[in-house]
């Protein structure tokens, strides 16, 4: 299970990329950046500090427009969610898709003494394309 080391966090996961972009001076260029993993709602994309867009949906794909040459700061952000943190980590059952209070009582051979966690973050190697 990939969990990054943050085994118990719920919160967002900022990952800080650089990018150089080449290219003359003067002549804009564009920025694709795929993520082909996640796991999370979304992920956000920063570029020098400025929103550019979210990464939702397959094929999970973007285009920044209008990139000057030179070095970038690229952040991606991916939203987290409260299951590591307050979910119910003893249950100890795949198919149960729907979490409320009677999650918490498990026994028998739903409940486990380990924790079961999700995998959380971007999980895949982000590609950088340039055009």
């Amino acid at each position: 299970m990939r969990i990054q080391g943050l085994p118990f966090y719920g919160a967002n996961i900022t990952y800080k990329l650089g990018v150089v972009v080449p290219g003359e001076k003067g002549i804009r260029r564009r920025l694709g950046v795929k993520i082909p993993m996640f796991k999370g709602p979304l992920v956000s994309v920063c570029l020098d500090g400025e929103h550019k867009g979210d990464i939702i949906y397959d094929p999970n794909f973007m285009v920044i427009d209008d990139v000057v040459p030179g070095s970038h700061s690229l952040e991606l952000v991916c939203y987290g969610n409260r299951y590591n943190s307050f979910g119910p980590l003893h249950m100890q059952d795949d198919k149960c898709i729907w979490f409320g209070p009677m999650c918490w009582y498990t026994q028998g051979d739903k409940w486990t003494d380990g924790y079961v966690l999700k995998e959380s973050g971007i999980i895949g190697k982000p590609e950088i394309v340039i055009y």
